[in-house]
């Protein structure tokens, strides 16, 4: 019985594991940009394509402000 329990504790601890190497395959650009100005790096060290969608999260996240969305706005 003190197997099973040791068995389900490391499975359990496995699967910990996992969730944070999924959480982590899939980064967010906003936090990325925010992270590379905490530590110094130049802006320009975005490895994003320019004129794509998360070039302009990771400078938004960079410059610590959000950005106008246009297509969020209703025409007043």
């Amino acid at each position: 019985m003190l197997h099973s329990d040791t068995v389900d504790c490391a499975s359990s601890e496995r699967g910990v594991t996992l969730m944070a190497q999924t959480r982590h395959s899939h980064p967010d650009p906003i936090e990325e940009g925010a992270q590379a100005r905490i530590h110094g790096r130049p802006k320009d060290a975005c490895p994003y394509p320019r004129d794509s969608e998360e070039r302009a999260s990771w400078m938004e996240g960079y410059d610590g402000t959000p950005r106008d969305n246009v297509s969020d706005q209703v025409p007043g």
